[in-house]
Formats: C-alpha cells, structure tokens, sequence
C-alpha cells in the first residue's frame, strides 16, 4: 500500500508541477506577446459564399503590432452596408479585408469603392462573391485582388469546370484547425505551440511541389491551368454584365524584399499578359516606408495608401468617367 501511496502522490506532484508550469508559462508568454483579440468571432460556414464574418458585429482585434475595430454588415463583410449600386468594386481576401487598419483606411475605401473582403478566400470564393453579392451592385469595374503565394487553385469538390470555365460552385464546410481547439481552452501558449509544430511538420512531410505553392520555395514553373481558369472565368462574367475586369497583385513581404524567388509571381503575370493588371512590386519595392507588418505580413496604414495611389494613377480620371472605361488600359 506504502508503494502504491507513494506513486499515486508522485503522479499528483508531477500533474500539480506541470499545471503550474504551463500556467507560468502561458502568463509570460501573454505579457511578452500579446495574443490576437476577437478570434471568437471567428468565420462562420455560409451555404452560398463558403465562409463569412458574424454579420452585425463590432468588435477589436488587437495585436502587438495594431489594434483595430472590425464592423461587419448584414452580409457578413467588413464595413457598411452595400448599397444598390457602385462605380468600383474590389474583391479579395484578407489583404482586403485588412483587419490590420481602420476602416477608413483600407485601399478601398480611400478610393470610394465597395470591398468584398474575406480573410482566407481564394479565387474560386471570390467568383462565388461576384456571382452572389458583387454583380447586384452593378460595378463599371472590379478590381480582382489575388495574392499568388497563397491562391494556386487546385482539383476539388467544391467546383466544376465545364468548357475549361469554373461552371458549378458548390461551397464545403471546412474542417476547424485543430489548433483552434486550444483556443477555445483559452491557452494561447498552447495554440501557438502546436501551431509552431503543425507547420514544422507539414514543411517537413509536404511534397516538393506542394512546398513550392504553400512555403514559396520555388524557383521553376508551376501548373497555373486552374488559376488561370478561374480568373479568365472572372474576367468573361464582369465584361458580360457590362464591367471592366482588372486584376490586382498583392506580392509576399518577401517577395518585395528580395528574399524569395519571384518565380511564381512573374509566372502568374506572364499567364495574365491579356487582362488588365496592377502589379505594385516594382513601386513597393522602391518605396522607403513601412508597407507590411513585419509579423503579421499585411499593409501597413502606408502601405495601403501607395497602393491606393498607384492605383488611382493607373485608372486616372477613369473611375469617375464612366463613358472613358472602355479606353482602360493598364497592363505594363
């Protein structure tokens, strides 16, 4: 019994150390690295739009780097309500979102235009938001945005291609990331923990083309045939209902430093040389102001500015010429 006792209260002690451990450490973690706020107003699963924001909420999201107050409309995006008609739309994911800045700083609304903006979309979702919310408004021009080291389209159940067009989008319900799990347990420690693992690992398992899509680490060509579906897709069913279709490309932080091949990015430019496109690289990279984050890896207040401006040079008074937007012209 004497054994028994003893080992019971050996195991106790060792559960009691470790608790107070973890807990140490997650008090130290949150007062060195303050966690993200608001992450339980997390997306929710839409039918038609794949995933959305709670509509009709405010809330803060606060980091070491910004702390911002997000609105949501009816619709589940970020700001005010639609309204029944606009000149400019812009369609993205979360560069456009940008939960980093005030709402009244986002590229967007710097050019008057309406955002349709969702952390984590991809190209297919963003044509589902067109088709679903963007073609009501009647836009003279959709600003696409895409952001190449994370929306290389790829086979899968969510869509069909018919005549080598994006036909049917059937929207999925995603998994939640089991790091999340540790969130709604409250430990940020640990979240972060097993995110740090979990991405360590899929680096470690993934194959060398899925590296190349996901981490960047890429120096030849990729298969951009599904990309480049989507987008001409896009481009067919903006020019159909009477708008100009413009795509814009959001490099990687690392991209514009010089850090990581531009391999991927210059191959998705070379499949846009027939659409209209703003490709603000070259003016990022030669600009002296903090455009990105360094932690977070979005723009900056700064950033979205210059990109506000470079492109309202490219579309001059274009945008608020309606009868010159069959003239727009802006691929270099």
């Amino acid at each position: 019994m004497s054994k028994l006792k003893n080992f019971v209260t050996n195991i106790l002690l060792l559960l009691i150390t470790l608790a107070l451990t973890l807990g140490m450490t997650e008090y130290v973690f949150r007062l060195v690295k303050t966690p993200v706020s608001g992450w339980e107003k997390k997306q929710i699963f839409h039918p038609d739009l794949f995933t959305i924001e709670t509509p009709m909420i405010t809330w803060t999201k606060k980091t070491d780097e910004f702390e911002t107050v997000i609105q949501t409309n009816r619709s589940g995006f970020r700001g005010a309500p639609f309204p029944t008609k606009t000149e400019l739309l812009f369609i993205g994911d979360s560069m456009t979102a940008a939960h980093q800045v005030d709402e009244e700083k986002r590229f967007p609304r710097l050019l008057n235009g309406v955002a349709l903006g969702m952390n984590g979309a991809d190209p297919i979702q963003e044509l589902q938001f067109y088709r679903k919310i963007g073609r009501a408004l009647h836009p003279n021009v959709v600003i696409h945005q895409i952001f190449p080291f994370n929306d290389i389209i790829e086979p899968g159940p969510s869509f069909t291609v018919r005549n080598n067009r994006i036909n049917t989008i059937m929207p999925q319900k995603p998994d939640e990331p089991i790091c999340m799990k540790f969130w709604h347990m409250k430990s940020y420690f640990l979240m972060r923990l097993c995110e740090f693992v979990r991405y360590h690992y899929i680096k470690a398992t993934l194959s060398k083309e899925h590296k190349e899509k996901k981490y960047g680490i890429f120096e030849g060509k990729i298969d951009l045939d599904l990309t480049f579906v989507t987008l001409q897709t896009f481009k067919e069913e903006v020019e159909k209902d009477g708008g100009i279709y413009i795509v814009l490309i959001i490099p990687y932080q690392k991209e514009v430093e010089g850090s990581v091949s531009h391999a991927l990015y210059n191959n998705i430019l070379e499949k846009l040389n027939d659409f209209a496109v703003i490709d603000p690289l070259p003016t990022f990279q030669e600009s002296n102001e903090g455009i990105y984050f360094p932690n977070d890896g979005h723009l900056t207040q700064a950033g979205h500015k210059i990109l506000a401006d470079l492109i309202r040079l490219r579309l001059g008074n274009i945008l608020y010429n309606p009868e010159q937007l069959s003239t727009l012209s802006i691929h270099e």
